[in-house]
Order: C-alpha cells, then structure tokens, then sequence
C-alpha cells in the first residue's frame, strides 16, 4: 500500500468517534457531512451517504454544502416530492434574492417538468420575479408558460417586463415586433 493511498473507512471511524465527543450540533453536522462525502464520492456508497447527508440535515439544516449534496444526490435518484421538501427548508432561511431567485426557479422547473403542476410551477415564477423583477430567467419562463396557456393579458405585462430590462438594442426591436 503506497502512502498516497487512503483509508476510507477508517477516516469514516474516525469522523464517527470525533462526532460522538463533540458538543455543538453544527460540528457535528460537518462530520457527519463529510462522512456522507467519503460514502458518496470515494466508496459509491449512496445509501449510506443518504443517511449521513439525512443525519448532518437534521443536526443543521443551514449547512449549505450539506444541502448541495442531498440534493445532487436526489436530482440524481430523481426523488422529486423529498427534492421539494429540501427547497422548501432552503427557502426558510434564504436571505440573498439572487439565491432565493434561483431556488424559486428550480422548485418550479421541477413542479412543472416532473410533478405535471403547472399551475405551483407558475406561482414560483411569479415569486422569484417579484424578488427580483429586472432578472431575466423568471421572465423568460413565464413567457413561456403564459404563452403556453395562451393567458394573453400576463403574457402583454411580462413583455413589457421584458422590454424594460433588456439593453441590446436587436433583442428590444425583436421584442417589439413581437
């Protein structure tokens, strides 16, 4: 065995014992996230960094590379309601509007692409454009699904929404004859 090898396990065993002796609840939760990277990444272990993951969630439900990884690893297992559950806790305690834009946006991508909800999906649009009404993304995808639904007077306003954060010059004259 050469020294650049690692024993996995045993760094498992380890992380483990520590997280048996530490006090705070956050230092816990990044043990047991780190236990759940090893069994994900280095041992192909997802079961058993599902429950790791679960574990350090529980223990604290603001560690964000924690978080990440719980939901790579449902995208992964396409564990849609869990998927939402996990959106929905982010949000809580979300702060940034541009963060909180982009979960707004994939909790509705995955309501209307995988749970067939269109009308949920629409209203997570709507929310992550009113957090931040000049980002594009929620413009474009209500567009779509206004066009979609043929709702003509939402379609008219998120147009005009369109028009009044788009700079290029071509884009706006395309918007126009539209």
């Amino acid at each position: 065995s050469s020294a650049s090898e690692v024993d996995y396990p045993a760094r498992i065993e380890v992380y483990g014992i520590e997280s048996e002796n530490v006090v705070e609840k956050a230092d816990k939760a990044v043990l047991f996230y780190e236990i759940g990277e090893i069994q994900e990444s280095q041992l192909g272990d997802e079961a058993a960094a599902i429950k790791s993951y679960s574990k350090a969630l529980q223990l604290d439900n603001r560690l964000l590379p924690n978080l990440w990884a719980v939901r790579r690893v449902f995208w992964r297992r396409q564990l849609w309601p869990n998927l939402l559950k996990l959106i929905d806790a982010e949000l809580k305690f979300v702060e940034d509007p541009e963060h909180r834009v982009s979960l707004l946006l994939e909790k509705g991508d995955i309501l209307r692409r995988h749970q067939d909800d269109v009308e949920r999906g629409t209203a997570c649009y709507e929310e992550a454009h009113a957090v931040d009404p000049t980002r594009l993304a929620p413009i474009l995808m209500l567009e779509k699904v206004y066009r979609e639904q043929g709702r003509l007077d939402r379609l008219f306003e998120i147009t005009q929404a369109q028009i009044e954060c788009t700079k290029d010059p071509e884009r706006l004259a395309a918007l126009w004859i539209t």
